[in-house]
């Protein structure tokens, strides 16, 4: 009689697989969540960290603790708001994904000896980056939003992102490609530096969307494709536009740039937007139309729709005053441009040998 494996022995990567992608699904949430409290002005109204004035929620004035606010808030305490609630669900998101993954470390490590393909220094490169994201949380309060540590922030959380992303296509079956498609992608190894080089697109735009985002310049141009009736403004400032450290002390709420600084910010995001479609977008339609393996002409399919979902977003933000939620859906949009290219590079350079099995044979084996 045939014996029946344990399921744990069936399929040792279960727990790790199930968390990567819970864990993946929250960093989005959390990209979502932080765009909303941004964009809300919601980033100060709990000035203290990690609870809110000292509380775990944000408490009624009635009931304050008057040495609480004193030892936890540099500002008065004022009148629960609903900003000061998307704070805190904010962050309460942002403490379940570090349990998460801590709890993914943990299955990860248990499981290292048993699947030799196992990918523990992601999974450890991940949790670090989770402590590293909780301390830039942190100064992000304490530092009054400054620019430079809002655009680190937010950088970061697409950095969360594409970690777990190549962490779900190791740990599942979903990017693994058959005999006929590998020998197809094999063919198709020139695109790898092409690719490489839309990732590195896409990663810069990404900052230059953050670096416009935190200085509010967003607002500085109007119209579309000139900005404020012209195709290159006068008055630009460069010399302070990306000027990415200033003075302590100061609430960059609402943006401390003058009008041609914030306008040479807002053209240099558009030029990158441009070099972006021209590369990535570049990329999608050559994939969409090379044939040869259906997941990349797919891949190439969703990242060129993302890049136009993206381009539509921006020219309707400047065309029609920044409506909120326009503005709200342009930065999970840019995660949906990353993943799309990050999911694109990982079938040009990623071989069989990469993918994580699910260890059958070897609970097999150590059964026997």
């Amino acid at each position: 009689m045939e014996q029946r494996l344990p399921s744990a022995m069936q399929d040792p990567m279960r727990w790790p697989r199930r968390l990567s992608v819970v864990a993946l699904l929250l960093t989005f949430g959390m990209i979502v969540l932080g765009s909303y409290v941004r964009l809300s002005k919601a980033g100060l109204s709990c000035p203290s960290w990690p609870l809110c004035y000292g509380h775990v929620t944000p408490p009624h004035v009635p009931h304050a603790d008057m040495a609480a606010q004193i030892v936890h808030a540099p500002a008065p305490v004022q009148d629960t708001t609903a900003r000061e609630w998307k704070e805190m669900v904010h962050r309460y998101v942002a403490g379940t994904l570090g349990m998460t993954i801590l709890a993914l470390l943990v299955a990860t490590l248990r499981v290292r000896k048993r699947v030799a393909a196992a990918p523990v220094k992601l999974v450890v490169f991940t949790a670090l980056w989770v402590v590293v994201q909780a301390l830039l949380g942190m100064v992000t309060v304490t530092m009054l939003l400054d620019p430079l540590i809002v655009t680190g922030h937010l950088v970061g959380g697409m950095v969360m992102l594409a970690s777990l992303l190549w962490l779900v296509f190791r740990c599942t079956h979903f990017m693994r490609l058959n005999k006929a498609d590998l020998q197809s992608a094999s063919r198709m190894r020139g695109l790898r530096w092409w690719g490489l080089a839309a990732l590195a697109v896409v990663c810069t735009q990404i900052f230059l969307g953050a670096w416009t985002s935190t200085n509010y310049a967003a607002w500085a141009c109007y119209g579309f494709p000139t900005c404020n009736g012209h195709w290159w403004p006068a008055g630009m400032n460069f010399d302070k536009a990306f000027v990415f450290w200033h003075r302590l002390g100061v609430d960059y709420q609402g943006g401390i740039l003058d009008g041609g600084a914030r306008v040479a910010i807002q053209v240099v995001h558009r030029m990158g937007a441009m070099v972006t479609a021209l590369v990535a977008g570049g990329l999608g339609i050559y994939l969409m139309l090379a044939g040869g393996v259906a997941k990349l002409r797919l891949l190439g399919g969703l990242l060129l729709a993302s890049i136009a979902l993206q381009i539509a977003l921006g020219v309707s933000m400047v065309s029609f005053g920044l409506p909120f939620y326009v503005e709200w859906a342009h930065t999970p949009g840019a995660a949906l441009v990353l993943s799309a290219v990050l999911s694109v590079n990982f079938l040009l350079w990623s071989t069989r040998d990469a993918y994580v099995h699910s260890g059958v044979a070897l609970a097999h084996a150590n059964l026997a």
